[in-house]
């Protein structure tokens, strides 16, 4: 082979390796620029997004609010109950809603030995400012005076009379032949006229005559 044509295969095939190389190198430092680039914008949105517990609305974070809220539903559950009578400890209890009577004795310290709870139901949900008494054996009840609980109902005995000088109306709503429209005469009444001089005294009420004030005057008093 003639040595001219030799040497210019071997010129070429130089200039084609170099050619070769050349071309790699650039492929890699690109690929490898792109992997950088990629990295940097991963980094830069990891920084930019907070996490969701880290977000804050108005300067109060998502985690102060969920514990607020769970703060406010604790609130919600608790409820207040004057625990009194024939009991260790009488006095104010918190309870969540829900517990009852027997669980507002037992926080109590429980019942005194002279307890007697033949009229009182144990089973009783309790409820907010609700006055839980346990009668002595032998002592006259309490009677339910208005302002002094919002469930007196089926905690005092059965047998305590409403003094109708002072009681709500919803106390007096539960007077039977009473509704709420006659027990708001009757605190109209007293209003006007001053406190009952005698149970006999209602039947001067608008729509007590009586025949309501036979129903009525064993289970009320002044």
């Amino acid at each position: 082979m003639n040595k001219k044509i030799l040497y210019a295969i071997i010129i070429l095939l130089s200039f084609s390796l170099l050619g070769s190389i050349i071309i790699n190198y650039n492929l890699h430092k690109q690929t490898d620029k792109m992997i950088i680039d990629a990295t940097n914008t991963t980094n830069s949105d990891t920084k930019a997004k907070p996490s969701p517990s880290a977000v804050k609305e108005n300067g109060v974070s998502n985690e102060s609010k969920i514990d607020e809220a769970k703060s406010n539903d604790t609130q919600q559950n608790e409820i207040y109950v004057d625990v009194g009578g024939a009991v260790k400890n009488p006095g104010v209890y918190r309870f969540k809603q829900g517990e009852r009577v027997i669980d507002a004795i037992n926080k109590a310290g429980g019942l005194e030995e002279d307890a007697d709870t033949s009229t009182i139901n144990m089973a009783k949900k309790l409820t907010d400012e609700e006055k839980v008494y346990i009668p002595k054996k032998g002592e006259t009840p309490p009677q339910v005076v208005s302002g002094t609980s919002s469930g007196n109902s089926g905690v005092l005995p059965t047998n305590a009379k409403i003094n109708i000088n002072t009681a709500s109306l919803q106390e007096l709503d539960s007077l039977p032949g009473i509704g709420p429209v006659t027990a708001q005469r009757i605190i109209d009444y007293r209003n006007q006229n001053g406190p009952f001089k005698s149970i006999e005294e209602i039947k001067n009420v608008s729509r007590i005559g009586d025949k309501i004030f036979e129903q009525i005057k064993d289970k009320i008093t002044i």
